[in-house]
């Protein structure tokens, strides 16, 4: 398989529902969701040539996904101290 933009884009839209699911079962807020994942969107697209054709495209992008989400968990979680 070459890695060029067919092929990422056939990767990604079929991995992008599991994508949804698991951003939404960690964050909780469709908002958050939509933000984490065009930017998790743009990560794997950037990083496309380092995605080993091996491994499934869908575990590769949902570790990204859930290196993302858990960012922003920590971020919101210190937001709250500093708002209280």
């Amino acid at each position: 398989m070459t890695k060029d933009h067919s092929t990422f884009l056939k990767l990604f839209l079929q991995a992008q529902p599991s994508l949804r699911a698991y951003l939404f079962a960690m964050l909780r807020q469709s908002d958050a969701v939509e933000d984490i994942f065009q930017e998790v969107a743009l990560v794997l697209w950037e990083r496309f040539a380092d995605y080993k054709e091996e491994h499934p495209f869908t575990n590769w992008a949902l570790g990204i996904a859930r290196n993302h989400a858990a960012r922003w968990r920590r971020e919101q979680g210190r937001r709250k101290v500093w708002l209280t």
